[in-house]
């Protein structure tokens, strides 16, 4: 029945729309440049529909008119980009963009696939804490953009523009109330200071009560999160020719536990098992769509006692006067299962027009970002395994080139260079409580692993770029176009030095990265263009295989052939074709790519066992983290963006995004993960889809406004409104086996409410389907109840032949209100 009820409003909604975007005369009427949006995706100031690459792009009008409010909300309406909001960390920790099926299990920052920057600049922490009340412009660019971007840009990059401050004194005030205790309120001041300089003061607060009720003690809410920022920008522009934007920012998040949940785990196994030559047997998992429990049965072992406890474990594993070495969070500031996060950014962007063909930029940036997170693992009730990480990461940046033009403006230039430095202190591990189940006579207490009683791990990277652009106008119609960077990544992390005679941290990694275009535009409202660009991830370090002794290393290179104590960098290609065109004197737009992409020398992530003869080791047998190499991946794909202001009262938004990403090959030798860890070491992985990329995904949003008679309520010329926006999200895999998959989902916003110029009141209902279909898939071990208490008791208490996947709970249906104004 309620499969029936969504498809019946699926085509409500599409054929409510059908019959107005028929209208041809309507389109000419309503001819204006709404459509018209400025990108600096190349460096430079072009209209989206003149810049030949792949852009998804949203104004501060787009964001507040479909109540967006995160970068996740945003990413549901780009084609060709993906955010889990949990990656490998059940919490706001790593909630990094995936573009075009790419995607890499791995939560180093250092191996990010694609990036954030604020106003140009990098950003290497967590992008969620960005928040949008003080966006002007946010530009999701896709496909390799390593070319004038630089690292971390392998497969695309997101792009936030701050607002500038205003030239006369101005508040602005936006409130928003919402069942589950959901509260947002966001506050901001501008004005002159004299005559060259501008101020802008801001602050927010965010408060998410939590949708799930954990079933262990229902007095606790299971995905709480609460935000607090302030900010503030200075602008100096004492000519037309000059101006310097400077920016700061420092922001808090302290959530509790997430709303994450176990599916497919032990009593719901049906694949695997299989008996191996040399005796036992492979994985087992479940195959089909993930069943996502009741509300009654998501719990987790994550209760204030459950803390406490945790605590007291780690304090008593203390030698007389240690300490637990932290990266500025410590557990006792964070009280409690969950995430505590500060983060400060500062910013410096300069312009100068030299002459009206001639131009200097300069770009500095300064990052801080410090988090603890502490969680239940399993995601179960019972014997709690628990996971921490805490990391303190800095970086700065700086970036300056010189752009000009000349021929009459044919051949326009741009040159520069960049520096960038990032330092990560990691540290954490695990805790087990399983001890406890036994009142203490089998294990003297419960357990933190040695891991989290060792020094921080320190890790960190330094990359010196060169870039340089040049476009050759051959006729007014036919554009060629070459971009290029070379770069140096060196790649430092001390601990695997430790283990060496001869060290080999830091290392360096260089390329040359280049971007070509052809770019056609027939008519001054049609764009062709063809994109061929290279991107890099640069290689890195195995520290727990440098740690291996010599016999264990002969039986590490015996079960993973060709790996050793480093990994080299991947290679992506991609070959796009584009048609941007604007019709009907721009009230209509679209944007269509088609695209390849082959990852060449694929990074991976693997496991493998030796034997620990360690004395006093609880177990024989030891587990090797590793990275390799060799994989290859081939990805087609088509991506549409679409607008049309049909008429004064009615517009349309659309997008589609249909994305195949195939694996080809795997290295001899190496295993494919879970492929092979469940269908055994001979089996073939070619043909499997890349996991955790849904293949389908669609959006289209509707917006009718009719004015109000009269002056309403003192304020003025108003208009009412209403807006619905249903966003479709396909299947996807939760690894490479392509057994277990989440259910698609659709996902309908409607909101109402009259605005004037000055002030909007609205009313909302998100998930008005009540949409539970998981935000994420992360395939783990079993570490659950189930598993570890059918064990025989003095066996060990972990068994890694069995899976289970890791799911993201979708936030629940929500009534709410918003109140912006202006004076």
């Amino acid at each position: 029945m309620k499969m029936v009820f969504k498809t019946s409003l699926l085509a409500a909604t599409i054929l409510a729309s059908a019959p107005v975007l028929a209208q041809d005369n309507g389109g000419e009427e309503a001819a204006d440049d709404s459509n018209v949006i400025i990108v600096t995706a190349r460096k430079n100031a072009s209209t989206l529909q003149d810049t030949p690459i792949a852009i998804s792009a949203f104004d501060s009008e787009d964001i507040k008119e479909a109540g967006f409010d995160s970068i996740l909300d945003i990413a549901k309406a780009s084609p060709g980009v993906f955010i889990e909001a949990y990656n490998d960390t059940a919490a706001r920790v790593d909630s990094v963009p995936r573009f075009r099926g790419v995607t890499v299990d791995n939560g180093n920052p250092l191996q990010r696939t694609a990036t954030v920057f604020v106003d140009g600049v990098y950003v290497s922490g967590g992008i969620q804490g960005i928040g949008l009340s003080e966006v002007e412009r946010v530009e999701i660019i896709k496909g390799p953009q390593s070319a004038l971007f630089g690292r971390n840009t392998f497969a695309g990059a997101i792009n936030y523009i701050t607002k500038d401050p205003g030239r006369d004194f101005g508040v602005d005030v936006s409130l928003t109330a919402a069942t589950r205790d959901e509260y947002r309120v966001a506050a901001s001041i501008e004005g002159p200071i004299g005559d060259s300089l501008a101020f802008r003061v801001n602050g927010s607060f965010d408060s998410n009560g939590g949708h799930y009720r954990n079933a262990k003690d229902p007095s606790q809410k299971l995905g709480s999160e609460e935000t607090w920022a302030v900010g503030a920008t200075l602008l100096f522009e004492p000519s037309d020719d000059f101006r310097v934007k400077i920016r700061g920012t420092y922001y808090e998040d302290d959530d509790g536990p997430a709303a994450f949940t176990r599916a497919g785990g032990f009593f719901q196994h049906n694949f695997g098992g299989f008996p191996l030559p040399g005796g036992g047997t492979t994985e087992t998992a479940f195959q089909g769509v993930l069943r996502v429990p009741s509300l009654d049965q998501v719990g987790t072992d994550t209760t204030d006692a459950d803390f406490q406890r945790a605590l007291a474990a780690l304090n008593a594993g203390l030698a007389p006067g240690a300490t637990v070495p932290d990266v500025g969070i410590s557990y006792e500031e964070l009280g409690g299962y969950g995430l505590k996060r500060k983060a400060y950014r500062t910013s410096l962007a300069a312009t100068y027009n030299i002459s009206d063909n001639l131009s200097f930029d300069l770009l500095t940036g300064y990052n801080r970002e410090k988090f603890l997170f502490f969680g239940d693992f399993d995601a179960t009730i019972g014997f709690g395994f628990n996971s921490s990480i805490g990391r303190d990461l800095e970086d700065f940046g700086i970036e300056a080139r010189m752009s000009g033009s000349f021929w009459d403006d044919r051949i326009s230039w741009t040159v520069g260079g960049n520096y960038l430095d990032i330092n990560i202190l990691s540290s954490g591990g695990f805790y087990d409580n399983f001890a406890g189940y036994f009142g203490g006579t089998v294990f003297p207490r419960d357990t933190w692993f040695p891991g989290v009683y060792a020094d921080p791990a320190e890790t960190g990277a330094q990359t010196i770029g060169v870039f340089g652009l040049v476009d050759f106008e051959l006729t007014n119609e036919l554009t060629l176009i070459f971009e290029g960077r070379y770069q140096v990544d060196e790649i430092s992390e001390n601990a695997v030095n430790a283990g060496l005679a001869t060290p080999i941290s830091p290392t360096k990694f260089k390329k040359f990265l280049p971007r070509v275009l052809v770019q056609y535009e027939p008519t001054d409202d049609t764009l062709l263009y063809a994109n061929y660009s290279v991107g890099n991830l640069p290689g890195g370090f195995n520290p727990e295989v440098a740690e291996l002794d010599a016999a264990q290393l002969a039986e590490f290179n015996a079960a993973a052939p060709g790996n050793d104590v480093s990994y080299e960098e991947e290679k992506l290609e991609n070959f796009e074709l584009g048609w941007k065109q604007t019709l009907f004197n721009k009230s209509l737009a679209f944007n269509l790519a088609a695209f390849y992409m082959k990852r060449s020398n694929e990074i991976f992530s693997a496991f493998e066992t030796v034997t620990d003869t360690t004395p006093g080791a609880p177990n024989p047998i030891r587990t090797v983290s590793y990275t390799g190499n060799g994989a290859t991946t081939n990805i087609y794909g088509l991506e549409l963006d679409a607008s049309w202001n049909v008429s004064d009262a009615f517009s349309v938004q659309g997008s589609l995004a249909i994305v195949d990403a195939q694996i080809q090959s795997f290295p001899v030798g190496q295993g494919a993960g879970d492929f092979t860890d469940v269908f055994g070491p001979g089996a073939d992985v070619t043909g499997q889809r890349a996991p955790r990329f849904p293949k389908l995904t669609w959006s289209i949003g509707n917006t009718f406004t009719q004015p109000i008679k009269g002056d309403f309520l003192g304020l003025g010329d108003a208009d009412w409104y209403i807006r619905s926006d249903l966003f479709h999200t396909g299947q996807f895999f939760d690894s490479n086996t392509n057994l277990a998959e989440t259910p698609s989902a659709y996902d309908l916003n409607i909101r109402t409410g009259i605005k004037t110029d000055d002030v909007r009141i609205e009313f909302f209902v998100t998930n008005v389907l009540g949409e539970d279909a998981p935000i994420s898939a992360n395939n783990v071990a079993d570490t659950g109840a189930d598993v570890r208490g059918r064990l025989p008791l003095f066996s060990g208490v972990f068994d890694f032949l069995r899976e289970s996947v890791q799911i993201g709970l979708r936030p629940r249906r929500q009534f709410g209100i918003k109140l912006d104004f202006s004076f």
